[in-house]
C-alpha cells in the first residue's frame, strides 16, 4: 500500500509541475489572446487611453470591424460544412462496409451535436489562436459504450510550451481546467473527500500566475455566508506521455481524484493515443499561437483612433487673439463651443477663429485608407459574393474561390482538426462497439433506414437482403436460380432458415480510411442547371419533358410528384382542362419564385434566409398541386 501511495505522490508531483510550467511559460501569448478576444467583443481601448481621452474631452469611439470579419468566417464554415466518409482500405469489395462505417461516424457526430462543437473550436482558432475537442468513450448504465465529444473553451486549455507543431503532435502533455462546487466534487468522487477538503482549505495556494484559468466571474470565488457558502475548487484534467504511451489523471492540489494510469484508447495499430485533439492556426518563432484577429488589431486601432480624433477636430475651435480682445475669456470659450455662439470683441484687438481644414482632410484620408486596408484583409467582397452586376451562381462561386485563397491556411488547419476527430471517432467505434446495435440514418427523411452493427445474420436474413439488392437494381428475385433453390430447400426442410451464417458489420474487422467528403456547392450548380433546362424547354425543344425538369429541381417533395406522374402514366389517366390550367399556373409560379430565390442567393450569405423562405413558398405551391392528385406534368415546364 505504501508503494502505491508513493507512486501516486510521484505522479501528482510530476503532473502538477507540468501544469505550472504550462501556466507560467504561456503567460505572454495567453495575455495577447485575451486581448484578441476583447477586440472581438468590442473592448478595444485601454483604461489609460480612455482616461486620456476623457481629460481632453475627446470622444471614445469603437467602430468594431473585427467582429463582422470573424462572424463571416464562422458563417462561411457553417455554410460549407462537409461530411466524413469511409473508404475500403484493402479491397473494393468492402463498399457496403464502408457505407456502414460512414453511417456510424455521422451518427456519432449528429448525436453529440458535433458540428456545433466544431464551430466553437473554429471560433477559438480564429480569435485566440487554437481550440480543442476531446473524443472519449463512456460506459452507460445500459452497459454500452457511447462515443462522446467535448469542446474545451480556449481559456480552459493548457499544453506543453515546447510544442511547435500546429496540431500539437509534438506536445508531451495537454489538458484542461475545470471548476466545480465542493459538494458537486464530493458527489462525483465520494472516496476522495480528504483530497477535496484539503484543496478547499488551501484555496489561496491554488491561485495561478494570472487570471486565465481562474473561475468565472473572476471576482466571485464563493457566495453566501457560513454553511451557505459556495466553495469552488479548481480541478485539472491532464494527458501526458511516458515513452510511447499516454497516461491520464484528474487531480486537485489535495491529490489525484481519478486516473493516474494509462489511457485505454488505441489506434488501428494498437498504439496508445491522446483523446484531447487540439489545433492552432499560426505559431510564431517563439512557439506562441495566434489567430486571424491578431493581424487586424493594428488596423482596428487606427480606425478607432483616427475616427475619434477626426470627430474631435470637427467639434472644437482654436482661437488666436491679442490680450484684451474679449472681456471674459471663459465666457468666450463657451460661446465658441456653441453652434449659435456670439462673441463681442474690443475694438482694435485682433481676434481670429482658426480653421484646421488641412489636418481634418489629412485625418479623413488616412481614416479611409485604414478602412480600405481592413476591407482587403481576410474576408472581402469577392469572398462574400457582394460584387456588382448580376453574376450567375457559378460566377459567384468562382469569385468566392478566388477571394478565399488568402484564408486557405486557416481553413486547411480547421479541416485537419475535423479529420483527426473523425478518425478518432472511428478508432473508438472499432474498439468499443462490440455488441449488437442499430444506427438510424437520417440522410433521406422520406426513406429512413437503419444500419446494424455486430448483427448475427441467418440464412433467412441473407435471402431477404439479397432479394432487396436485386429489386433495387431493377431485377426480379424470382429469376435468380440460387435464391429459388435456397427457398425450395427451406420449404422441403433441408435447410434451417434460422441457421447462423456470419456477423454483419463488425467494426473491429472493418479496415477503413476516413476522409472528408468534399465537393462543389451543389445547390448553386444544380440551381443553375435547372434554370438552363427550363430555358431550353421554353425555347421549344420537344425532347425535354416535365419529368426531366422536376428531377433537376430542388423541390423537397419532387419524389412524390414523380410517383404520381408514373402512376397516372401506367393507368392511362388523362388530365382534365381544369388540371391543365392549374398546372400552367403552378409552372409559372415555380419559375417566378425560383428566379427570385436565385437573385437573393446571389447577394450573399445574409440573404439566405430570404431564399429559404421562397423555397418554402414553392413547396407550398407544389403541395397544393399534390392535393389534387390529377394533373399530368408530362411535357410541362
Amino acid at each position: 500500500m505504501a508503494d502505491v501511495n508513493t507512486k501516486q505522490d510521484n505522479i501528482l508531483s510530476k503532473i502538477v509541475q507540468f501544469f505550472e510550467e504550462a501556466e507560467w511559460e504561456t503567460i505572454t501569448p495567453r495575455k495577447q489572446s485575451e486581448i484578441d478576444r476583447d477586440y472581438y467583443d468590442g473592448h478595444q481601448w485601454t483604461k489609460e487611453e480612455r482616461l486620456e481621452l476623457a481629460d481632453r474631452g475627446q470622444p471614445c469611439l469603437t467602430i468594431n470591424k473585427i467582429q463582422p470579419k470573424v462572424n463571416f468566417l464562422t458563417g462561411h464554415e457553417i455554410q460549407s460544412r462537409v461530411d466524413p466518409k469511409a473508404f475500403p482500405r484493402n479491397t473494393p469489395d468492402d463498399e457496403e462496409a464502408a457505407q456502414a462505417a460512414t453511417d456510424a461516424i455521422r451518427f456519432v457526430v449528429e448525436k453529440q451535436d458535433g458540428e456545433e462543437k466544431f464551430s466553437d473550436a473554429y471560433e477559438n482558432m480564429l480569435i485566440e489562436g487554437f481550440g480543442g475537442i476531446e473524443v472519449t468513450a463512456e460506459r452507460k448504465k445500459s452497459g454500452q459504450f457511447e462515443i462522446e465529444l467535448k469542446h474545451w473553451p480556449w481559456d480552459r486549455l493548457f499544453y506543453d510550451p515546447h510544442s511547435r507543431k500546429h496540431d500539437f503532435s509534438d506536445a508531451r502533455y495537454k489538458g484542461g481546467v475545470i471548476w466545480k462546487d465542493e459538494d458537486d466534487a464530493k458527489a462525483k468522487w465520494p472516496d476522495k473527500i480528504k483530497e477535496i477538503e484539503g484543496t478547499v482549505a488551501s484555496a489561496g495556494v491554488q491561485q495561478g500566475h494570472d487570471d486565465t484559468y481562474e473561475d468565472r466571474p473572476r471576482w466571485v470565488q464563493s457566495t453566501g455566508k457560513g454553511d451557505a457558502a459556495r466553495n469552488r475548487i479548481r480541478v485539472v484534467q491532464i494527458y501526458w506521455q511516458e515513452g510511447d504511451e499516454w497516461w491520464w489523471a484528474i487531480y486537485t492540489k489535495g491529490g489525484i481524484l481519478e486516473g493516474g494510469s494509462k489511457v485505454i484508447f488505441v489506434d488501428d495499430d494498437g498504439e496508445s493515443v491522446c483523446p484531447l485533439i487540439m489545433q492552432s492556426v499560426y505559431v510564431d518563432r517563439e512557439n506562441n499561437r495566434y489567430g486571424e484577429v491578431r493581424r487586424l488589431r493594428d488596423i482596428q486601432d487606427e480606425i478607432n483612433h483616427r475616427r475619434s480624433a477626426l470627430l474631435h477636430q470637427l467639434t472644437v475651435r482654436q482661437v488666436r487673439s491679442e490680450k484684451g480682445a474679449v472681456d471674459n475669456v471663459q465666457k468666450a470659450r463657451k460661446e465658441i463651443a456653441r453652434k449659435d455662439g456670439w462673441i463681442e470683441t474690443n475694438p482694435g484687438k485682433q481676434f481670429e477663429i482658426l480653421t484646421n481644414i488641412d489636418q481634418t482632410s489629412g485625418q479623413a484620408a488616412l481614416l479611409q485608407e485604414s478602412k480600405d486596408e481592413m476591407e482587403l484583409a481576410g474576408p472581402n467582397a469577392a469572398l462574400s459574393g457582394k460584387q456588382g452586376g448580376d453574376p450567375s451562381g457559378r460566377a459567384i462561386l468562382a469569385s468566392q474561390q478566388g477571394g478565399i485563397i488568402e484564408l486557405t491556411q486557416t481553413l486547411n488547419r480547421f479541416r485537419h482538426l475535423k479529420l483527426r476527430v473523425y478518425r478518432h471517432i472511428w478508432m473508438l467505434i472499432r474498439q468499443f462497439w462490440g455488441e449488437q446495435r442499430w444506427v438510424r440514418v437520417t440522410d433521406d427523411e422520406a426513406n429512413v433506414r437503419f444500419v446494424g452493427f455486430n448483427r448475427p445474420m441467418t440464412i433467412a436474413d441473407e435471402i431477404e437482403e439479397r432479394s432487396q439488392k436485386i429489386e433495387e437494381n431493377g431485377g426480379d428475385p424470382a429469376q435468380d436460380e440460387e435464391l429459388v433453390a435456397m427457398a425450395q430447400a427451406i420449404d422441403q426442410g433441408q435447410i434451417d432458415p434460422n441457421q447462423f451464417v456470419r456477423m454483419e458489420n463488425v467494426p473491429a474487422e472493418m479496415d477503413m480510411d476516413i476522409i472528408l467528403d468534399e465537393g462543389p456547392d451543389i445547390v448553386t450548380i444544380q440551381q443553375e442547371q435547372f434554370d438552363q433546362l427550363v430555358t431550353l424547354a421554353s425555347s421549344g425543344i420537344q425532347d425535354i419533358e416535365g419529368e426531366d425538369i422536376i428531377k433537376m429541381s430542388s423541390l423537397r417533395n419532387k419524389d412524390e410528384v414523380l410517383k404520381r406522374i408514373e402512376a397516372r402514366k401506367q393507368s392511362g389517366a388523362q388530365a382534365s382542362p381544369a388540371d391543365e390550367l392549374l398546372l400552367e399556373k403552378l409552372a409559372a409560379e415555380v419559375q417566378k419564385l425560383r428566379s427570385e430565390a436565385e437573385k437573393n442567393r446571389a447577394t450573399g450569405v445574409k440573404t439566405l434566409t430570404e431564399a429559404d423562405e421562397i423555397d418554402g413558398r414553392v413547396d407550398g405551391q407544389i403541395g397544393a398541386f399534390n392535393g389534387t392528385g390529377e394533373a399530368d406534368l408530362n411535357g410541362r415546364t
